[in-house]
């Protein structure tokens, strides 16, 4: 996987800058959430252009790095290869997103996931008022547990992986070529490091003389 690092970077860093700059630009309207409205920021050009990019990054990342598969191997990439590739690439960026992801709203902006923390707490305490209060202080943990940073890192995880799973079978099955069956993708090496081993051979004799 180290040749395709670049890859790996390339999704992991834009990933991040979307998602982190989305919120900082765009937070949870929160007011909204209280009359029953959305749970993201009010929709805008700049909210819609921030999700739209978010949705061309893996896609547009893994295309380059199935095209250098592609080439490197004879210009020859089945669509169990693509898709491989994929969830490795994936996979890998998804961790380090998901790390990232957890890092910044757990230290640096916590105010927004207490913010919507606060606002769920509200409305559930309204409900359980009308109840009785029974089984309040379970839900209560509850949602401290699945709307904390670990939860938004794991959905993360899951989100770039998946994507990224989807996007490849699809990207690979559009740019796949099928190798025959008597290619061996190892002929090319052999061939070039024949050569390189020739050539020095005859330089070596040529010096001797």
């Amino acid at each position: 996987m180290i040749k395709y690092q670049k890859h790996i970077f390339n999704i992991t860093l834009a990933t991040l800058l979307v998602t982190i700059l989305s919120a900082l630009i765009f937070p949870p309207d929160t007011e909204a959430m209280k009359n029953g409205g959305a749970t993201a920021g009010s929709f805008n050009i700049g909210s819609a252009l921030f999700t739209f990019l978010g949705f061309l990054i893996i896609p547009g990342g893994l295309y380059l790095a199935l095209k250098q598969y592609k080439q490197e191997h004879s210009g020859f990439i089945s669509i169990g290869q693509g898709t491989g590739l994929s969830f490795k690439i994936a996979a890998i960026a998804g961790v380090i997103v998901a790390v990232v992801v957890y890092i910044f709203y757990k230290y640096i902006n916590h105010e927004t996931i207490e913010a919507i923390q606060n606002v769920a707490r509200d409305k559930m305490q309204e409900k359980f008022a009308e109840n009785g209060g029974e089984g309040e202080e379970m839900a209560m943990k509850w949602l401290s547990t699945f709307s904390g940073p670990g939860m938004l890192a794991i959905g993360q995880l899951i989100y770039v992986t998946l994507y990224g799973v989807i996007a490849g079978l699809i990207i690979s099955a559009i740019i796949k070529n099928e190798p025959p069956a008597n290619f061996d993708p190892f002929a090319n090496q052999q061939s070039s490091s024949f050569n390189v081993n020739s050539g020095n051979t005859a330089q070596n004799a040529d010096n001797q003389k």
